[in-house]
């Protein structure tokens, strides 16, 4: 996956997959990541449930994550702020084993 910028911050395309069973990544292409989340997609549960789950699985506060672009559609640009675009492919790595 490469890790691309927005607004001068590190961010991901993420594709959500609303009201599965549970959290979870789903796959990783070199485009996005496929991330599954239980909640389903109404007024903004599904996108407070996908910055909760990155922000538990990577490391981060939820301040630090922002929806930046894709707030009512699956495919999602989000920005990580207090870290660099190494970092955050760091713990990418990390999280998905």
């Amino acid at each position: 996956m490469k890790i691309s910028e927005y607004h001068a911050l590190p961010c991901l395309c993420i594709k959500v997959i609303p009201s599965a069973s549970k959290n979870a990544f789903r796959s990783i292409t070199d485009q996005e990541i496929r991330i599954a989340i239980a909640a389903p997609p109404e007024k903004g549960k599904a996108n407070d449930e996908l910055v909760a789950f990155l922000a538990k699985t990577l490391g981060f506060s939820k301040k630090d994550i922002q929806i930046a672009q894709g707030q009512t559609s699956r495919i999602k640009l989000v920005t990580f702020s207090n870290c660099s675009a190494a970092e955050l492919q760091a713990r990418l790595d990390k999280a998905m084993g």
